[in-house]
C-alpha cells in the first residue's frame, strides 16, 4: 500500500510483522502497536502520518488510527452488520480521510432440515 506522497509503502514480511518501507531506499521500520493477527492496514490517511488499521472481532468491524511513529492506535469507526447471520468476513476500505467507505461482508447461509418419523 503506498503513502499519499508515494515516498514509502506498507508490506509485510513472512512472519506477519508490518514495515514501512521507502520507496527511494533505505531502512524499514515496523508499525508499532500493530502486531496482532487479527489486524489489517486498511489505508493510509491523507497526511501521510497515520494508518487505518482494520481489526477482526467477531461480527463487529473496528478500525483504528495508528500514528506510524508512535504507534498511538486510536479508535475511528466501528459498523456493525444489520443482519449478521451467516457472516464469516469482512474487508473495508476507506478514503485518505476516512469520511466515505465501502464494506463488503462474506455471507454464508444454509438451511437445515428436520425429518420426523422416518424409518
Amino acid at each position: 500500500m503506498i503513502s499519499p506522497d508515494a515516498q514509502s509503502f506498507i508490506a509485510s514480511d513472512p512472519q506477519g510483522v508490518r514495515y514501512i518501507y521507502p520507496i527511494g531506499g533505505g531502512e524499514a521500520r515496523t508499525i508499532p502497536s500493530i502486531n496482532d493477527d487479527r489486524e489489517r492496514v486498511v489505508g493510509w490517511s491523507s497526511d501521510g502520518h497515520s494508518v487505518y488499521v482494520q481489526r477482526y472481532d467477531e461480527l463487529l468491524i473496528r478500525v483504528f488510527r495508528v500514528d506510524i511513529v508512535t504507534g498511538r492506535k486510536e479508535p475511528f469507526k466501528e459498523i456493525a452488520p444489520a443482519d449478521p447471520a451467516g457472516i464469516y468476513e469482512s474487508v473495508i476500505r476507506l478514503t485518505p480521510d476516512g469520511k466515505p467507505y465501502l464494506y463488503q461482508l462474506g455471507r454464508e447461509l444454509s438451511t437445515l432440515y428436520l425429518v420426523d418419523g422416518l424409518k
